[in-house]
């Protein structure tokens, strides 16, 4: 919070909790939370993004640190007289006072300096001497306000406050008062205006000036019924008032709404951009280690390119008899090619022609295989290739839903053995049967046959937006209907025909059968279950019922 914010905040939430009493002190150290009964509590943060006074809807049951369990014992059940913002900074103090059976009050307060890096809080006494701080400073510090038993000193006024000719808390700023120049050169001569204010004053002329100045000046003094979200380009922040120069401010209701509800949404959009940077580092780095394999499987593949040479090298040795190689070259007869002829075979001096034949021969043997293995792991690499570059086409503009889709298939990606995921095996290196492709008016729907195919179909080929088809509680065929990013849901007819071939394709369902739809982000692979199997959400069911063999085009 800006001092214009700290102190509007302030200013807005003094008539909703003064004259309450406070029945626990929780939440963490540095932010100690202030509970008057019902929600909302109100926090007094003096770290991280959200540094400043507000209100939440939800607080931690338990102080979780010294500060706020000191606070705890010392503040229950005193009454909260006033929040004081006496100075153009970034400075309050909470008042309260406790009646005794005597009639005398027992006052505290509770002081809030939110300036510089390193802020500080202190509980003071009715002497307003310092009780307890939130961070002690050492004997030698000069600056020494916060040592227990010293009296309490506000800090120095900021920079430039003495020789500001007015400041806003004293109200709108008279009609003699120059208002030209730069927003900066402004702030230099009032107080207090910060950052935001100051540029929003710099594309003002003298009038607009006026009214935007005697608008803070109000909401530095009186409770702001509205605050306003101003939101550009992933900047978010509310403020008392509306901002000029941010396109469309959008208002946001009163602070103890509308600041709950900006802290979340805040929240939420930070946790999604950091999912979001830690998805983009790994498919990078996995990127990076499908291509150094793919160029090992190449070079594997390069290296046993030529099984049949081996095996004409052997064939043409076999024909030369008994006999021992006296040379590193023979030369012998190629019964292979047509019409046969004479060719240059390499040999080892010393063996006999049959042990070398025997050799060329393991080696096209061996040469086969690799070619086979490697056309396999080729096909595999590429597909996980082609995966990784839709999974970064999806991640751009990814909801939250499609954040976790696209977790879970990295996920996937990286955990399960190669042969798993693409139902490759050693004799089908081009891996799964392909889905049955149904032409609907202008939509094309797939139909898995197979398990293989099924998780091929959902786990690899499908984006987090086509739409899943499956019967109800029984295995069966997955049904995909694609769909652009942007495009509307398939209409009705289309989703019924469609969940009409989930029921014909599925043999355990009967004639009429439910049928599950949902998006595929909403579709995770069952954890410990067989290729295929699928947990989903967020579905939508309709009755189906299977098609007859002559009304199914199939292609």
């Amino acid at each position: 919070m800006d001092v214009i914010q700290l102190h509007a905040a302030a200013a807005s939430l003094a008539p909703r909790f003064t004259g309450r009493a406070v029945r626990a002190v929780t939440g963490p150290e540095q932010a100690p939370e202030l509970r008057f009964g019902a929600a909302p509590v109100l926090r007094v943060s003096l770290t991280g993004q959200f540094r400043g006074l507000f209100p939440l809807s939800e607080s931690q049951e338990e102080p979780e640190g010294g500060f706020p369990s000191y606070l705890h014992q010392r503040l229950t059940g005193f009454h909260l007289e006033a929040i004081e913002h006496p100075w153009p900074d970034r400075v309050l103090v909470l008042r309260f006072a406790r009646k005794r059976l005597t009639g005398k009050y027992d006052r505290r307060g509770l002081v809030a300096e939110f300036l510089g890096k390193r802020c500080n809080a202190a509980l003071l006494t009715s002497d307003d001497r310092v009780d307890r701080p939130l961070h002690r400073p050492d004997l030698t510090d000069p600056d020494a306000r916060f040592l227990p038993g010293m009296t309490y000193q506000p800090p120095p006024a900021p920079p430039g406050a003495e020789a500001a000719r007015w400041s806003l808390l004293e109200g709108a700023p008279p009609a003699d008062l120059d208002l030209s120049g730069s927003g900066k050169e402004l702030a230099q001569r009032l107080v207090p205006v910060p950052p935001r204010l100051a540029q929003a004053l710099d594309e003002l002329p003298a009038e607009g000036r006026t009214a935007l100045l005697a608008t803070a000046a109000s909401a530095l003094t009186e409770p702001s019924e509205q605050w306003y979200l101003h939101e550009d380009d992933g900047k978010r922040f509310l403020y008392p008032f509306p901002l000029p120069n941010w396109a469309t401010p959008r208002l946001a209701g009163p602070l103890e709404e509308a600041w709950p509800e900006y802290i979340e949404a805040t929240i939420r959009h930070a946790r999604e951009e950091r999912t979001r940077q830690r998805l983009e580092s790994r498919l990078r780095g996995h990127r990076k280690r499908l291509e150094d394999r793919l160029e090992k499987v190449l070079a594997d593949q390069s290296r046993h390119a030529h099984p049949e040479e081996y095996r004409r090298y052997g064939q043409a040795l076999i024909s030369l008899g008994g006999g021992v190689a006296r040379e590193e070259n023979v030369t012998a007869t190629d019964y292979l090619s047509n019409p046969p002829d004479t060719i240059q075979v390499p040999v080892q001096p010393g063996r006999s022609y049959q042990e070398d034949a025997e050799r060329y021969f393991n080696k096209a043997r061996k040469a086969e295989r690799g070619q086979e293995l490697a056309a396999r792991r080729r096909f595999e690499t590429e597909s996980d290739l082609a995966e990784v570059a839709r999974l970064e086409e999806d991640l751009e503009d990814a909801d939250p839903e499609t954040l976790e889709a696209i977790t879970d298939r990295l996920d996937r990606l990286e955990a399960l053995p190669a042969e798993e995921r693409h139902g490759t095996r050693k004799r089908s290196p081009e891996g799964p049967e392909p889905p049955r492709e149904v032409q609907y008016g202008e939509h094309t729907i797939l139909v898995g046959a197979t398990r293989a195919t099924n998780d091929w179909l959902t786990f690899r080929r499908a984006r987090p937006w086509d739409i899943w088809l499956h019967v109800q509680g029984l295995p069966g065929a997955h049904v995909l209907i694609p769909r652009d990013r942007k495009d509307p849901l398939p209409g009705d007819e289309v989703l019924a025909y469609a969940a009409r071939l989930a029921v014909t394709h599925s043999p355990k369902a009967d004639r009429k059968a439910e049928v599950d739809w949902t998006e595929v982000k909403y579709v995770r692979r069952h954890p410990n279950g067989k290729p295929g199997q699928a947990l989903y959400t967020n579905y939508q069911t309709i009755m189906a019922e299977a098609l007859d063999e002559e009304s199914e085009d199939l292609s």
